[in-house]
């Protein structure tokens, strides 16, 4: 799925989900930015929901997000 067809719904959650869990881990998006090898502009923009990490940009979320923590429950 491109990333312009995922929905905002589903964009907006993960940028919650990947703040919180940045958060909770006390790292800043320049060094979150870092470990995923992308520009801290582009972390900012996932976490607002202008563009999705999934489908391009799988890093971010895999060093954050537990499998588990992106399933619903």
């Amino acid at each position: 799925m491109s990333p312009e067809k995922i929905p905002t719904r589903t964009r907006l959650a993960l940028a919650q989900k990947l703040r919180f869990l940045r958060f909770t881990r006390g790292w800043s998006q320049e060094v979150l930015a870092e470990l995923a090898g992308l520009h801290r502009t582009y972390i900012s923009q996932i976490e607002r929901g202008q563009v999705s990490a999934a489908p391009v940009h799988p890093a971010p979320a895999a060093l954050v997000l537990p499998w588990t923590s992106c399933q619903r429950g």
